[in-house]
């Protein structure tokens, strides 16, 4: 057993060390373009939801990431964690030219140590932009780390402000039941805060539930959901409950087909032409579709 003045000791650079690097993402915040970007005009600006699955795989092409996904309007990425290995400040470099960029960094009162890995991309101007954390949270493995929750980021379109969430659900490696009642509590959490949204909304990104179970808890709220109906990933269910995610090129005769990735939107938005697109950077594929707008408009 280690002699008590060494176990302070250690444990008194850990929290220096770990001051100084939250000091450091403080420092390392990327800025907004100053003017607005030029982009091509279109009644239906495509937007994209992907987990390009940083973690465990820190060394990210993010010049391939730009070139598969560069020419949608609206990019709503999961697991882009500001950490030691993958520095969310290479997607400011990479897409800072053509795209308006939030993206979610770790509260002042967070304990955790990585940020919720949330970003969104837009070619139109991005008038405000906000996290929240999840205030129900049961943090499980490497989710236990980060600080999860939703980004939201107000767009101002040709047509009128559009409303953007990017969120990634609990994503649990324990029993599966436990996973989906964490995910369903957090998804709750974000039609409490957007019952009445003051713009049209758009939810993107990766549920950890499916689309039909997503549904029942958006009944009765005008909200609809829009999905490829197909999978978008492959998980691999141990003995003991545990996951052993395949890779989504990888169609394992074991492997389980889920789709937890899809659009959830306000009455009045429409998307159109989903595409389930595989660019075969993560475990997950993409979600894509187009922006649509009923008679009220934006």
């Amino acid at each position: 057993m280690l002699p008590p003045q060494l176990i302070y000791d250690i444990t008194r650079i850990f929290i220096i060390i770990l001051i100084i690097w939250r000091v450091g993402l403080m420092l390392s915040l990327p800025s907004y373009p100053s003017t607005p970007l030029r982009f091509t005009d279109t009644t239906a600006p495509r937007i994209i939801t992907y987990n390009i699955q940083s973690l465990p795989h820190y060394s990210k092409d993010i010049a391939r990431i730009y070139e598969s996904l560069r020419e949608y309007d609206i990019i709503c990425l999961q697991e882009c964690f500001q950490s030691m290995w993958f520095n969310s400040s290479r997607i400011q470099r990479q897409f800072g030219e053509n795209f308006h960029i939030a993206r979610a960094t770790l509260t002042k009162s967070s304990m955790k140590i990585i940020d919720s890995g949330l970003i969104i991309l837009s070619k139109f101007p991005i008038v405000t932009t906000e996290f929240h954390p999840f205030s129900w949270y049961r943090g499980v493995a490497s989710d236990s780390l980060a600080e999860k929750g939703w980004l939201s980021a107000v767009l101002r379109l040709p047509a009128g402000k559009l409303n953007v969430i990017c969120t990634h659900l609990q994503a649990s490696y324990t029993a599966k039941m436990e996973n989906m009642s964490a995910s369903k509590k957090q998804l709750k959490e974000i039609f409490r805060s957007n019952l009445k949204p003051k713009y049209p909304t758009i939810i993107a990104g990766d549920f950890n539930m499916s689309p039909n179970e997503s549904r029942d808890i958006i009944e009765h709220t005008g909200y609809n959901v829009f999905s490829g109906m197909r999978p978008t990933t492959y998980i691999l269910y141990g003995d003991d409950g545990g996951e052993l995610r395949c890779e989504a090129h990888q169609f394992h005769v074991r492997c389980r087909p889920y789709e937890l990735d899809f659009f959830i939107a306000s009455p009045g938005v429409m998307l159109e032409d989903i595409e389930v697109i595989n660019y075969g950077i993560s475990d997950h594929v993409s979600v894509s579709g187009k922006i649509g707008v009923s008679n009220s408009g934006l």
